[in-house]
């Protein structure tokens, strides 16, 4: 069965953003509440995103155990690291309402992955499609689709992120086309779309793929203030009540019947 869709803001920087937000939303809607990491789980590398990856020993304070929250570590990890050691550094360094990984970097090991899901049955776990993994395959639908079912009952959700945190729209038709090979074969997997949203913009580029798909979002860099790179609340709050409505509208439209 295919995992709840959520509402995921990425770049939490404190517990007081989170309990705003969820306090906005309707009680039954799944908000993923997102931290990134960068590098080694105990030292801070941030990178060029300071405010998006809090200090380790801070995560816990932002990990909150909130109802209907999936709190989840946007993971980069080193180059040729061990990817099960560092995924268990990381999740004890988050506290004990950490939930799970969006996994950044272009196609993990599997066997990591499995290490770690025998460990932690039920932790989540993200398969990020940014640009570097989707040069692997050349960008092409089917191929994506095919190189993901090794995942295959390890992974529960699969992110399509040309942007990457750049603020870059959404590619509605290549989407829809990954979206399409993905669903054909790995219809148990959670199809999250990303990529500039914002609450002005979530209609135009969310509508199209949401008549078809039963979608998980995530918005990142269009709810930040420039050049502070700082949560801007109010823009979250605006947009996840924005995207809300949307899910509910275009849910209620996807389950009518057709009149005979």
């Amino acid at each position: 069965m295919r995992p709840r869709p959520y509402i995921g803001i990425t770049g939490f920087e404190s517990g007081a953003q989170v309990g705003a937000v969820r306090a906005a939303l309707p009680p039954d809607r799944l908000l993923m509440v997102g931290c990134g990491m960068r590098g080694h789980p105990t030292s801070w590398a941030p990178d060029k995103w300071p405010n998006r990856c809090p200090r380790p020993e801070r995560l816990p304070e932002i990990f909150l155990p909130y109802k209907n929250v999936l709190n989840i570590l946007h993971f980069t990890p080193l180059e040729e690291c061990d990817l099960f050691e560092h995924m268990c550094l990381a999740r004890e360094v988050a506290g004990p309402f950490f939930h799970g990984f969006q996994l950044n970097t272009p196609w993990p090991s599997f066997n990591d992955l499995t290490r770690y899901k025998t460990r932690y049955p039920q932790s989540v776990i993200t398969i990020a499609l940014q640009p570097d993994a989707l040069e692997v395959v050349e960008s092409n639908s089917v191929r994506i689709a095919r190189t993901l079912t090794m995942y295959d009952r390890v992974a529960d959700y699969v992110i399509l992120d040309t942007s990457a945190g750049e603020g870059k729209d959404i590619d509605t038709s290549f989407t829809r086309r990954t979206y399409e090979e993905i669903e054909r074969l790995l219809p148990h997997l959670g199809l999250v779309a990303a990529g500039g949203l914002h609450a002005g913009n979530a209609e135009e580029q969310l509508g199209d793929l949401l008549r078809q798909f039963a979608l998980s979002t995530d918005a990142e860099s269009k709810l930040r203030n420039f050049p502070s790179d700082l949560l801007d609340t109010g823009k979250v709050i605006r947009y996840v009540q924005k995207t809300d409505k949307l899910l509910r509208k275009y849910e209620t439209q996807r389950n009518l019947e057709p009149v005979s």
